[in-house]
């Protein structure tokens, strides 16, 4: 039996309000309207209603992954577990897919080129952390590896050398040692080797803030005034700066100009 469609009524997002003479209500997209000629036929049956539903259906799931797109470019992976996220069927998702696919809107090595290429724009991130971030995307291994070898090795040193120096100033109240090791395993951490960190460490002049030399001065002083004395007391305060990992050549200095200033 079929079903006279009394009106239609434009609602957002390209949608369409049918306001059946059953008194029901279906919404659907113009290009679902369109496409089944419903503008001319101005009626439908109950087969014909489940067809464009489902037909809806499709397109709502196209939709939601355009949009999705339009943020940033996502991995095929990505894409289906937020299609299902969003509550749509398997089957659903796979046509939409297949779709995307033929439309070139989902290309793994144009996802990869493009994601290596914003880490190198807007991130600190080295090799490795690149690498293991697209695996766990769900990216082929071997894939990631032969775009991370178009970036020339000067590239990835140069962010290295960028960031140690950026480091070096964040961690200047530190001591030597403690800079050191703050900047190795931060360094590590970001994706960068440990061999082209510990190189890069070696050709870098580090020295301790005074002030934070200072403030660590004048905790152990307090600390240890009571147990000792005099020159006992300067002994076993300087010893403690020594294994916090201040040089000699800064506690000398501050202890010089601290004499100076007395």
């Amino acid at each position: 039996m079929e079903i006279k469609i009394k009106s239609f009524k434009k609602q957002k997002n390209n949608m369409y309000q049918l306001l059946l003479e059953d008194g029901n209500k279906v919404s659907l997209y113009d290009e679902v309207i369109l496409k089944n000629d419903l503008l001319l036929k101005k009626s439908i049956d109950s087969k014909t209603l489940a067809e464009l539903l489902r037909n809806n259906n499709e397109t709502l799931c196209y939709n939601t992954a355009v949009k999705y797109l339009g943020i940033k470019l996502r991995h095929k992976k990505e894409m289906i577990a937020y299609l299902k996220r969003k509550g749509f069927a398997d089957n659903v998702i796979a046509d939409c897919i297949e779709r995307l696919e033929k439309q070139n809107y989902l290309n793994e090595e144009v996802y990869v080129k493009a994601f290596v290429n914003d880490c190198l724009n807007l991130t600190n991130y080295g090799p490795i952390k690149i690498k293991q971030k697209l695996e766990v995307i769900g990216v082929d291994s071997d894939l990631v590896t032969k775009y991370l070898d178009k970036v020339s090795p000067d590239i990835w040193l140069e962010r290295l050398d960028n960031l140690i120096d950026k480091k070096i100033n964040l961690y200047k109240s530190l001591s030597q040692n403690k800079t050191k090791e703050k900047i190795y395993q931060n360094c590590f951490n970001e994706g960068y080797y440990k061999e082209d960190i510990g190189n890069i460490l070696e050709t870098k002049e580090i020295t301790s803030d005074l002030k934070g030399l200072e403030k660590e001065y004048n905790r152990l002083r307090k600390k240890l005034e009571n147990k000792y004395q005099n020159g006992e007391l300067a002994y076993q305060v300087k010893g403690r700066l020594l294994k916090k990992g201040y040089s000699i050549a800064d506690i000398e200095e501050f202890l010089a100009n601290k004499k100076g200033d007395n």
